[in-house]
């Protein structure tokens, strides 16, 4: 396949082996970052939206499918001392005046001094899997709006007479591989299945920490401790995880949303994420359908 940047290419050079996979190091993933960022011919995009939360010394670059809504949450309640209700994180004007404004309404010199002396950090999940995350949000849930009009328009475009859908889940809603195949003739965009470079800009950064879903029950205290005095009572970060049984799970099966995903849309979302692979350390098992954490590091070993 021809590409025009060599960073939104596939390299298929992922899966290498099946070796145990460690838990990385806060360095080991921010040198494999780097490492990327100096491999590939990054586009220059805009500077990322971070929040800064002065008062803990932190700035933080929200991506959605993350688990975002709930660490900007969690910097409100640290900043205000109470958890009375679920905040309002997408309003500007409320977070501004909770003590986490973004910093591009900041002044020159508060964003110059801020990204200088910040720590700064992002969350990431494997593309393929935050992809499945954002159908499921989008797509099947009863009072989305999305499902409403654009799941609509896909099961019209999609569903041929006679072949209507038989499995009861799916009779009025856009299976996965349907709505993978419009964004393949669509191109369509949307934040919910954004890619990283245009939100989180991350080869224009010097990353403190890189924290992973696919590690979050161990990645969490990176941030909570320098929350010390809001670290008991909590909520749980991205929660829907909590009972998924795959917290540290290098590995993860998904084949029942991939197996169905024609050969040219899968192809179309390998140039749309391949990048974002690369940059933080995924891979994918294109014959079991299996998304995988895994950063070769300098020692020989294998960590997520």
């Amino acid at each position: 396949m021809g590409c025009k940047f060599i960073f939104f290419c596939y390299f298929p050079d992922f899966v290498e082996n099946s070796k145990p996979v460690r838990l990385c190091t806060l360095q080991e993933r921010v040198l494999h970052t780097k490492k990327m960022c100096n491999k590939m011919q990054a586009p220059s995009s805009r500077p990322p939206r971070f929040y800064s939360d002065e008062h803990h010394g932190l700035l933080f670059c929200p991506m959605t499918k993350v688990g975002s809504t709930s660490w900007l949450a969690l910097l409100v309640y640290a900043n205000n001392g109470t958890k009375a209700s679920w905040p309002p994180v997408h309003s500007s004007r409320f977070m501004s005046k909770s003590g986490v404004p973004k910093l591009s309404t900041l002044s020159a010199t508060a964003r110059k001094e801020r990204l200088q002396n910040s720590f700064k950090w992002l969350v990431v999940r494997h593309p393929f899997d935050r992809l499945v995350s954002a159908w499921r949000d989008k797509l099947t849930k009863a009072n989305s709006p999305y499902r409403k009009k654009m799941g609509k328009t896909i099961i019209q475009r999609y569903r041929k007479k006679g072949k209507e859908e038989t499995r009861k889940q799916y009779k009025d809603v856009a299976r996965f591989d349907e709505f993978v195949q419009f964004l393949h003739d669509t191109h369509k965009g949307d934040q919910h299945w954004s890619q990283y470079h245009k939100v989180c800009s991350p080869c224009s950064v010097e990353w403190d920490a890189i924290l992973r879903t696919e590690t979050n029950s161990e990645d969490a205290n990176i941030i909570l401790d320098r929350l010390p005095t809001y670290k008991k009572g909590i909520p749980f970060i991205h929660s829907h995880a909590k009972n998924s049984g795959y917290l540290f799970q290098a590995d993860k099966d998904l084949s029942e949303f991939f197996s169905s995903v024609s050969p040219e849309a899968m192809d179309y979302i390998w140039k749309q994420y391949g990048a974002d692979m690369r940059l933080f350390g995924y891979e994918w098992d294109e014959k079991n359908f299996i998304a995988k954490c895994r950063i070769k590091t300098d020692k020989g070993d294998y960590c997520c």
